[in-house]
């Protein structure tokens, strides 16, 4: 997985769920560094408009689509500063590619310079540079919370149609490691999970330190007073550390057809899956009990 930085102003996901740029040139230049899966991450400008409190500071990361939109056509208006428009009323970021999964640096955010050693070049003003292997180590290490991405109506069509052009895919996100005041922890007991959507074929792999209340989380957003089915527990396994169960969760998710992946949700008959599990139980180290 490559990760990419660009400076910005702010960073608020939630409503405005997109990498912005200046020009189509700078959409493709990354597109072609870049390949699904991939992220980015927005660093606070050292100067306002960027809050005292974020600049210079890293404040989240993002997978992002394939494709380069309009960004005026996908923002809620009301969600767009006057400080977005230059003194000729342009606005400064046209081109823009969609978020499809991000996560936000938990509060205080920490310091670019200090996490990675360095400040970024000029040019990751107005475009994303890529960061080397071990800075994107840092920063995956930083505590974070995963963002629910909800957007506009124009923005959750463009997203929809992203999962189709691409199959739908798997998404790992990142990997878990030592997070210093919250956020994964490698000497945690935790769990590698499997739920099933009612009596579907439809089925989640996830890992967690609660597995009651992940449980909980899933079905907080399911309308059950229409579908008349919820998430309901399959599969679990405990390890010693959130890395052997992230690690379980990768090797389910290159195990099932890769064909019915959206996300970490997949379609497979129970059976197969139940094969599935057995075999990463012993890939993981884990006696199947």
């Amino acid at each position: 997985m490559k990760l990419f930085a660009t400076r910005v102003w702010g960073y608020d996901p939630a409503i405005w769920p997109l990498a912005t740029f200046g020009t189509e040139g700078v959409c493709n230049n990354l597109l072609r560094a870049s390949s699904p899966g991939d992220m980015i991450a927005f660093v606070g400008t050292k100067g306002a408009p960027t809050s005292k409190e974020e600049q210079g500071r890293i404040l989240g990361y993002a997978e992002f689509g394939r494709d380069t939109v309009d960004t005026l056509s996908v923002l809620d208006a009301d969600t767009i500063s006057p400080e977005a428009y230059d003194e000729h009323g342009n606005f400064r970021w046209p081109r823009g590619i969609v978020l499809t999964r991000a996560w936000q640096i938990k509060k205080p955010t920490s310091d670019l310079v200090e996490t990675i050693g360095r400040q970024l070049p000029y040019n990751a003003t107005t475009m994303a540079v890529e960061l080397t292997g071990e800075e994107r180590e840092k920063i995956f290490e930083l505590p974070c919370s995963e963002i629910k991405l909800v957007g506009s109506k124009a923005y959750q069509e463009i997203r929809r149609r992203t999962k189709i052009l691409q199959g739908g895919g798997r998404s790992k996100g990142p990997s878990p490691s030592d997070r210093q005041g919250g956020g994964y922890q490698t000497g945690q007991i935790s769990y590698t999970y499997v739920v099933r959507f009612g009596k579907t074929e439809c089925f989640k792999v996830g890992f967690t330190t609660d597995l009651n209340r992940r449980l909980h989380e899933l079905n907080a957003h399911v309308p059950f007073e229409l579908l008349k089915q919820k998430w309901q527990p399959y599969l679990s396994e405990q390890h010693v550390s959130e890395a052997l169960a992230h690690e379980m969760e990768q090797h389910v998710l290159d195990a099932v057809p890769q064909e019915g992946i959206t996300g970490e949700r997949f379609i497979t008959d129970a059976g197969e899956l139940d094969v599935i599990w057995a075999r990463c139980l012993m890939e993981t180290g884990k006696e199947n009990t």
